[in-house]
């Protein structure tokens, strides 16, 4: 079974809320790391990284948020997949902070899971964003995290 972090920022807690379901819906494989206490060495101990951010609401994702994380990258790191609202936010922050790999816009949850996979070389960390909200994408989030986990179980 992969080992999955869920990798998220919350300002209210909305967001750590649906970490945690992403997280129970993708096994017990899964951790939740907040994105202040991911760096480059911890990422290496996972197969699949999905960061979650907040989309709509009272919470708003700050700009420099994921910007440390982007900036301890290592030259392992091949590429990160974005998707949902708050992407462009996501990819600029990787811009800013330098980060070498490919920055890849996805059009959705399958889309970002394919795109992921067809990067995905031995030696190598692909990030994939699948717990930012995905209002519309799915019933709910307990939906979401059972199509994250068959997704990664098909190895898609």
């Amino acid at each position: 079974m992969s080992k999955v972090a869920i990798v998220f920022w919350s300002q209210t807690g909305n967001t750590e809320t649906m970490a945690n379901c992403i997280a129970e819906g993708a096994g017990a494989a899964a951790a939740i790391v907040p994105c202040a206490e991911m760096d480059a060495a911890k990422l290496g101990e996972y197969d699949v990284v999905a960061f979650g951010c907040p989309a709509m609401g009272a919470e708003q994702l700050e700009d420099s948020e994921f910007e440390p994380m982007f900036e301890d990258m290592t030259e392992n790191i091949k590429a990160v997949v974005l998707m949902g609202e708050t992407r462009q936010k996501l990819f600029d922050a990787a811009q800013k902070a330098g980060f070498k790999g490919d920055v890849i816009l996805a059009d959705g949850f399958e889309d970002a899971v394919e795109k992921a996979t067809e990067r995905a070389e031995a030696g190598y960390t692909v990030l994939l964003s699948p717990a930012c909200a995905s209002w519309g994408m799915f019933t709910n989030f307990e939906e979401r995290g059972r199509v994250f986990k068959q997704l990664v179980s098909e190895g898609r």
